[in-house]
């Protein structure tokens, strides 16, 4: 590759780095200087999904029913080679969130009753796993799967589903904006091992 393509490659990204970092230093400042001052503020952290999109979090059960419908298609292959290719590469992701929802516990959102959660909230989440989305990584994993076997073969399509799932999740507050932007890079990293 050529010297000066890379050299303002470098040049544009540290102009356009410089602009985020400085960008996210006064939202930061502003927000939790803000927040100590006035204890009524009801977010605790600045996400920008939270801040933007509309609070549903009265309907976060339609992530799950979405993330489930999302895998009828993988149960009915019927095929045991592609249901296991999916469940090998999700056990190794699931161990992997495991690791990173114990390392790092961030808070619920305000919505997000303990108490109430189904008996089932091993499998849909509970309030503090949010580091990284286990929802985003199924519904992923399993379009990619999808597209490797031929089920799906519409990038369109692949995409489309991906996006739908993490704004329902989003909008019912499921997880914080960095959860469900960082399962895309893991889970494709892993598949592509």
């Amino acid at each position: 590759m050529d010297i000066k393509v890379i050299l303002i490659g470098a040049a544009l990204y540290y102009i356009f780095h410089s602009y985020i970092d400085s960008s996210v230093q006064k939202i930061g400042h502003s927000f939790y200087t803000l927040r100590e001052k006035d204890q009524k503020t009801n977010q605790k952290i600045y996400d920008i999904s939270h801040k933007y999109l509309p609070d549903l979090s009265h309907l976060h059960w339609v992530s799950d029913i979405y993330t489930f419908s999302c895998l009828i298609p993988l149960v009915a292959t019927g095929n045991i080679n592609i249901i296991g290719e999916y469940i090998s590469y999700f056990i190794l992701i699931m161990i992997i969130r495991d690791i990173t929802t114990l390392s790092t516990i961030l808070p619920k959102h305000k919505s997000c009753d303990l108490d109430k959660r189904p008996a089932i909230s091993t499998f849909v989440g509970g309030c503090y796993d949010k580091m990284f989305s286990g929802h985003t990584s199924s519904v992923f994993l399993a379009s990619l799967v999808y597209y490797k076997h031929g089920i799906i073969t519409s990038i369109p399509i692949l995409v489309g589903m991906n996006l739908v799932n993490i704004l329902f999740i989003l909008l019912g507050r499921g997880h914080y904006t960095i959860d469900v932007l960082l399962a895309p890079f893991i889970v494709l990293a892993l598949y592509r091992l």
